[in-house]
């Protein structure tokens, strides 16, 4: 009762308080379009944590995180530098693909396209995955021994298809419905032989190029009201995105000599078993840090002598057939390499063998010492200030260039999400972070500066905006002087005669040339090739625009259709062009779904 009693006696600051959220409500409404304020504080909530929504589904940020991190495992497994450029293109792939799977799937299951049982069992007897034909389980003498599989298939043992049925039966829908889709693509007789004379008919071309030079020195006036007007019509292009300075001291955690130690010591113990009768490849299935390897055992196949790093090659090829070597230490780490066989492929020795790397990384002693000295220098970071802690611990201070919240990769620091979370926290100028982990150590953050949003003033783009109106200016005067020029000149003439009447055109000659080539001096934009592909021998084309310069093109000549050539690529084109087709057409229909649902791209907020 005392609990009802008190909700009575505040019902009336309840009600003020739901009066105020209306009021402001149509307030902040009016601002942006209709939307209540109850909608946003929920929307602002609801995308706390998430990295996007599709049609309803929602992708939290750890997940996306996760999606994430597996394909940068990849790419750092492989030794690939991973830039800024390439953190960006593998985000969108994830992200693209994420979006791809939930509308795609929605429409299998409106349209019943799931995979049934029979269904997934003709598919692995007609489709064996490629991932089981290089399983050596289904090889014989190194080759994939389909009636092997077929027997393994038709008698399973235990649960060991499951994976594979599973993972048959997440794929089979999308290619059922991607069948449907593409099936509606034709071709016609006509785009094949179109394809066929775009690739194979040969043109000679006269060029007569007319640049910039035929205009003289006269000035071209650009005042100050174009200027101004410019800057307003393409005031977006100069926004300048809200953006945060760090500075920053790492601690790096590199391996120590016994560290180094310790994993010859481990390698030497893999050899010590391997001798004593198991088998390499069961120790290189568990054990080798070459990624490959865990899944054929060490296998590397082939190599010839020079295509691996000097001293693996070197020992390699000293061994003997059936001999296992070892441990080689490369800037890889320390590895055990058995040599299967050899042979000599066009003069040049190859070897058949296997490996087992293991990588000389930081033990759990280097790590915790390292970590034991960032965390004081932090200490005294936050008790004296991060110079003054610079100066007494003989570290370098180093400074990061300005960059934005969607810039993944921090420059200096690399691919840190907890860095650019902390950027842009509403901290103030100074504030130092905690200690982060970084992929090789850890490092202490300080927010040094913050540039806000803005648009960059029209006084400092003055020069910038005034090339560009020139620039135009230019082109309309040269467009002007070509007209002028081709209504003087004879077209029955060549062009190399033509081109002589002012000495600033240049001529170009293209002999036996197709439209599919890229043109010297021309290019092969669609403009281009349409004007082209419209005149007949002996014809002149008008004045056309190529970048900054004019052009009038002649055609010469063309060679006469070969009816035989034509009937034996027919065939081939015709697939071709009808891939090409499918491929649009689908691309097309999935982007047709993208475009019916609402989707929320909240991935720059969420700072994975």
């Amino acid at each position: 009762m005392p609990i009802m009693q008190k909700l009575r006696d505040q019902t009336h600051i309840i009600l003020w308080g739901l009066l105020i959220l209306f009021l402001l409500s149509m307030t902040v409404g009016g601002l942006v379009g209709g939307a209540d304020i109850l909608e946003l504080f929920s929307n602002s909530s609801r995308m706390q944590n998430t990295a996007g929504i599709v049609d309803g589904e929602k992708l939290e940020a750890i997940q996306f995180s996760k999606m994430l991190d597996s394909q940068l495992t990849q790419y750092r497994e492989a030794d690939q530098d991973i830039d800024d450029a390439t953190m960006n293109r593998i985000s969108e792939q994830v992200w693209n693909q994420y979006v791809h799977e939930i509308l795609v799937g929605k429409e299998i299951k409106k349209f019943g396209l799931q995979a049934s049982d029979k269904e997934i069992y003709a598919y692995l007897v007609d489709n064996p995955p490629q991932f089981l034909m290089q399983n050596e389980a289904f090889m014989t003498d190194g080759q994939f021994d389909y009636q092997k599989y077929l027997q393994i298939l038709q008698n399973p043992q235990g649960n060991e298809w499951l994976g594979v049925e599973e993972y048959i039966r997440n794929y089979l829908p999308f290619e059922k419905i991607r069948s449907l889709i593409t099936n509606l693509a034709m071709t016609t007789d006509e785009e094949v032989k179109e394809e066929y004379l775009t690739n194979n008919q040969k043109y000679t071309i006269e060029a007569a190029i007319i640049p910039m030079d035929v205009l003289g020195n006269e000035p071209i006036p650009v005042e100050e009201k174009e200027i101004r007007a410019y800057y307003s019509e393409h005031k977006k292009d100069y926004f300048i995105d809200e953006k945060r300075e760090l500075e920053y001291v790492t601690f790096d955690v590199k391996a120590t000599l016994a560290d180094s130690q310790a994993v010859y010591q481990t390698i030497v113990g893999l050899k010590n078993r391997i001798n004593g009768g198991e088998a390499f490849e069961t120790i290189a299935a568990e054990f080798t840090e070459d990624p490959s390897g865990k899944q054929n055992g060490g296998e590397l196949g082939w190599i010839s002598k020079g295509q691996m790093v000097p001293a693996f090659d070197r020992a390699a090829f000293s061994a003997g057939r059936g001999q296992m070597i070892g441990p080689i230490l490369t800037n890889f780490g320390y590895h055990l390499i058995k040599v299967e066989d050899r042979r000599v492929e066009a003069g040049e020795p190859q070897i058949k063998a296997k490996h087992i790397l293991l990588k000389i990384k930081p033990g759990p002693e280097t790590s915790e010492s390292q970590r034991s000295t960032a965390n004081v220098f932090a200490y005294d970071a936050n008790e004296f200030g991060f110079a003054a802690a610079a100066d007494s611990h003989n570290v370098k201070i180093q400074k990061t260039p300005l960059f934005g919240k969607e810039d993944r990769m921090i420059p200096g620091i690399g691919v840190l999400p907890s860095a650019t979370k902390f950027a842009f926290s509403d901290k103030p100028v100074g504030t130092l972070s905690e200690l982060l982990n970084m992929d090789n150590g850890y490092v202490l953050l300080r927010l040094s500066a913050v540039q806000e949003k803005s648009y960059t003033p029209v006084e400092k783009v003055t020069e910038q905006i005034r090339a560009s109106i020139l620039q135009k200016k230019k082109i309309e005067k040269l467009a002007e002087f070509a007209q002028d020029f081709y209504t003087k000149i004879d077209k029955t003439k060549s062009l190399a005669e033509t081109a002589k009447l002012n000495p600033a055109i240049q001529f170009s000659n293209l002999p036996d040339v197709t439209l599919s080539a890229m043109l010297p001096g021309i290019g092969r934009s669609p403009k281009v090739i349409g004007m082209l592909r419209a005149l007949q021998a002996g014809q002149m084309s008008k004045p056309i625009e190529i970048g900054t310069r004019m052009a009038i093109l002649k055609v010469v000549a063309i060679t006469p259709f070969n009816q035989t050539d034509f009937d034996a690529q027919k065939a081939t084109l015709r697939t071709n062009l009808n891939n090409r087709k499918q491929m649009s057409i689908y691309n097309d229909w999935v982007n047709e779904l993208k475009a019916s649902v609402k989707i929320v791209d909240n991935r720059a907020n969420m700072y994975y």
